[in-house]
């Protein structure tokens, strides 16, 4: 308690009260002059107000008898308190490609003191708590306490004993997205972290096409995962469509006017600067001449068709067949063929 009121004697009544006199804060009862070197048994009280924070902290001290020993004191805590906010740690925000291996890296500088333990944590969008995945020891043994989706995925290859905690991250994936913490436990001073936010990126590798159920018209939509966001491109295989009938946005493409003059195989290609790929759909338009062409023929067909069939019953009931009638029409003329012949002989 001596210590902590007497960094607010030095800090602030060396600094604001004239040179050769003490004022007792309370009870105002005596002077005294720096020379003196005791001060008589009393309570002393002090109100701090720190503009800068806007914090107000009441300090108190009973009983004091030295003011070489407070000095000594505040001295003592002025150098822990330098020290203490020079230690930091240093890091910064990774982007990763799905797929390849990416390092997180940590350091603690501006430090002596005994490393206790290095702790690595996660968090997401889905999950905004962190979460401790894994802890690392002066020795450099490592303990894995939730996978998080990274057990046997996570590498340590700094070293405790230069305050390295660096990790690497092999086969990132997409859920691994997120903000990694590195925190550094060391005695007496406490613990010191730093943030690294982890940026995946995702070229696209599906890209789906489909008949757009919520507009009356005919929409085609095409849809690829990927991020950032993919740049969409339509295309007709082998020739361009015709400009009046057919219209591209973005990820949709819009037949504004059915025709034959429509059909063929269309192209979307999803790209962003990491990759690309595609999708394709073939489109067919019947024409309405040629259906009525095909009724119409189909009409006539059914129409011969009974026609043929009602002969037929019709000589079937009168019993005759036709193929009798014609078999029995070519005997007829061939025994009068040969009738005439005999006559002439």
């Amino acid at each position: 308690m001596r210590c902590l009121l007497a960094t607010l004697l030095f800090t602030k009544f060396l600094e604001r009260i004239p040179v050769g006199t003490f004022h007792k804060l309370y009870p105002p009862k005596t002077t005294f002059t720096r020379q003196k070197k005791h001060l008589e048994e009393e309570e002393l009280f002090l109100l701090w107000t720190n503009i800068t924070n806007k914090l107000r902290v009441t300090l108190a001290m009973r009983r004091a008898k030295h003011v070489t020993e407070a000095v000594l004191c505040c001295v003592i805590l002025l150098v822990i308190q330098r020290s203490s906010e020079s230690i930091r740690v240093i890091g910064g925000s990774r982007t990763v490609v799905q797929g390849e291996d990416v390092d997180l890296s940590c350091r603690l500088l501006e430090t002596d003191e005994e490393l206790e333990q290095i702790t690595w944590q996660k968090r997401t969008l889905e999950e905004p708590e962190n979460h401790n995945f894994l802890l690392i020891y002066p020795s450099g043994v490592t303990d894995f306490i939730s996978s998080n989706g990274l057990e046997n995925r996570v590498q340590f290859f700094g070293n405790p004993a230069e305050n390295i905690g660096s990790i690497r991250i092999t086969a990132a994936r997409l859920l691994d997205e997120g903000t990694f913490t590195c925190v550094f436990s060391v005695f007496p001073s406490g613990v010191y972290s730093i943030e690294i936010p982890l940026t995946v990126l995702d070229p696209p590798q599906t890209v789906n096409i489909t008949l757009s159920e919520a507009s009356p018209a005919t929409v085609f939509l095409c849809v690829a995962d990927s991020n950032p966001k993919a740049f969409y491109t339509w295309t007709r295989v082998g020739q361009p469509w015709p400009q009046s009938a057919v219209r591209a946005e973005g990820n949709t493409l819009h037949l504004i006017s059915l025709s034959s003059e429509l059909n063929g195989l269309y192209s979307c290609e999803a790209s962003n600067p990491y990759g690309r790929a595609t999708g394709s759909q073939y489109v067919h338009v019947a024409s309405y001449t040629s259906a009525a062409c095909w009724v119409l023929l189909v009409i006539i067909f059914l129409i011969v068709a009974a026609a043929a069939a009602g002969l037929v019953w019709y000589r079937w009931k009168n019993g005759k067949c036709l193929w009798s009638s014609v078999m029995g029409d070519h005997q007829f003329e061939a025994q009068s063929q040969v009738e005439e012949e005999e006559a002439e002989m």
